[in-house]
This record gives structure tokens, sequence and C-alpha cells, in this order.
């Protein structure tokens, strides 16, 4: 008997938790946007831990890497890769590289809309600012912690190679702490940031090519 009322009391906690996680409908979803706009427009730096995982058709298995990555407003990003292998995506300006241990190669931003278009997301993405673009239409979800946005590509370059995002938001600064890229042949790359520190100073060596 009591053997039994343990395990009602375990699946009661499951079932309520299970459920606390669930998202809904903003009840009040124009009041929400405005939270989460005014918020990003305060995020002047980022600097987070992140896990990336990846799947493509080519592979049958996904693949992990872990790094960290650095904004600096308005235009300068680091997305560095440390684990397994070290590479770096370095955005100052108008400017872009790809650093990796033996070589640096340059990117002209002017040239590679895709390019343009991926640092975009992503900066959006971490300060949570991503509702601005005019790039996506936008469904806004809650729970108790967190805002889930769901994004559908308006912008012929976006639909090219996204066929949604789903972006995760914590309530406490409405920063990013999961991205979902999904491509349309069924990849995708899924982002996990931790370990957030916002609006502190960054070294500007930090997006220098060195």
């Amino acid at each position: 008997m009591k053997k039994q009322f343990l395990l009602s009391v375990a699946l009661f906690v499951f079932c309520f938790c299970t459920f606390s996680q669930q998202y809904h409908t903003p009840k009040n979803e124009a009041e929400l946007r405005s939270l989460i706009e005014q918020s990003s427009a305060k995020i002047k730096t980022v600097q987070c831990d992140f896990l990336q995982e990846k799947k493509m058709s080519m592979m049958k298995e996904k693949t992990t890497s872990k790094g960290v990555f650095y904004f600096n407003q308005p235009n300068q990003v680091r997305l560095e890769y440390r684990q397994p292998n070290f590479q770096a995506m370095i955005v100052n300006g108008t400017n872009a590289f790809l650093q990796d241990k033996n070589k640096i190669t340059k990117v002209s931003m002017a040239k590679s809309k895709a390019f343009q278009q991926l640092n975009k997301i992503i900066v959006s993405s971490v300060t949570g600012s991503m509702l601005e673009s005019k790039d996506f239409s936008t469904k806004l979800f809650e729970n108790e912690k967190a805002v889930k946005v769901e994004l559908t590509p308006t912008s012929k370059t976006v639909r090219d190679f996204l066929s949604s995002i789903v972006l995760i938001l914590d309530k406490k600064d409405f920063s990013a702490t999961r991205l979902e890229l999904n491509e349309n042949g069924g990849d995708y790359t899924y982002l996990t940031f931790s370990n957030k520190s916002l609006n502190k100073a960054l070294p500007e060596t930090l997006f220098k090519v060195q």
C-alpha cells in the first residue's frame, strides 16, 4: 500500500512538472513583445558558453561542439569553437574571418548575403532582438520561466537555406538559452547557451585576427 502511494505521488509530481514546462499562448502578447524589445535594447555585450549539436544528412550521427560566444555592440562578433577542434568566426564591422589552427580566410560580407544573414540571426537571437527583424514572421509562447519564439522566414535569402527557427528566451533577462536552426533538407543546428555574462567590457583583441 505504501509503495503504491509513493508511486502515485511520484507520478503526480512528474505530470505536474511536465505540464508546468509546457508552453501556452501569452495572455498579453503585446506586453510580452514590448518587454523583450526593451530588454534586448539594454544588451550591449554578451559572453557565454555554447554547446552545438549539428545533424547533416551526409553523416550518420550528429556532431557535438563546444565553445564561447562574444558580442560587442554594434557589430563585433566572435564565435569560437574550442572542442573538439579550434575554429573561430570573427566579424568586426564589415570584415569577417574564418580561422583555424592552420589558416585564416577572409570573407566578403558585402558579397555573401547568406553569411550576413547567419551572423545577423545569431546576434539577434542571443541578444533577444529577433522580434524586430522584418525577415521573419513570429509566434510567441510562454511558460513560467521562458518564452518560445517560433520564426518562419519571409525573406527569400533566408528561405533559401532555413525553413524555420526556434528561439528560447530566459524570462529573467530575455536573453537566449537555446537556438534551433532548421534547414530545408532536414538538417539542423542547435545551440544551447549557458554561463551568460551581459554588459561587461570585452577586450578589443577578441575581435582581431591573431
